[in-house]
């Protein structure tokens, strides 16, 4: 059923996959008002408890590479093909390889959790970082830029709107990721 993404929940669909040697990384794009019917999302938000409202009205559905399952479900691996599941690992929250050593056919996706397939690449990928997330802590910086223009705008990588960048770290400033020192 679509939904309508609740305050202070962003949510992300997978855009594209980039092998990047040894820094893979998936390219995230947010959406905005009602999750799609049949979308699997990353969802980015404070701890805390957020309940969905089903809706009537249906948002386009977006290309995305992520699939999902609402209950836990075994899934077949398709011949030339990895499968990569949402985990917190040795690299942070990102896409991780499904290989367990035990069943190279199938693996356990749980309930209400994304995962994707890959076509096999030449050299195995252990796991997948996100970019584009806002405040993720596995988004990747890509440019540093100096602060030297007039401020309109500062935020945290939290989404926090502040008045000034009181101490030293990133921030995004007039929409730009910066570095102040």
């Amino acid at each position: 059923y679509p939904v309508v993404i609740p305050n202070g929940i962003d949510a992300y669909i997978a855009s594209e996959m980039v092998e990047n040697g040894n820094n893979p990384y998936i390219n995230m794009e947010e959406i905005t008002g009602i999750i799609p019917a049949r979308t699997a999302v990353v969802l980015y938000g404070e701890e805390g408890e957020y309940p969905l409202h089903y809706t009537v009205s249906n948002a386009e559905q977006p290309t995305n590479l992520l699939k999902g399952t609402l209950w836990k479900e075994v899934i077949a691996k398709e011949e030339g093909y990895d499968y990569y599941i949402l985990a917190n690992g040795a690299k942070g929250v990102g896409m991780y390889d499904t290989k367990n050593g035990e069943n190279e056919d199938e693996f356990i996706n749980q309930a209400n959790k994304a995962y994707l397939s890959y076509e096999k690449p030449a050299a195995p990928i252990a796991a997948f970082s996100f970019r584009g997330i806002i405040g993720g802590g596995t988004t990747e910086i890509e440019d540093v830029e100096s602060e030297s223009e007039e401020v309109k705008a500062i935020y945290d990588l939290q989404g926090r709107k502040l008045n000034a960048a009181t101490e030293s770290g990133l921030y995004i400033i007039n929409g730009k990721k910066v570095l102040v020192k």
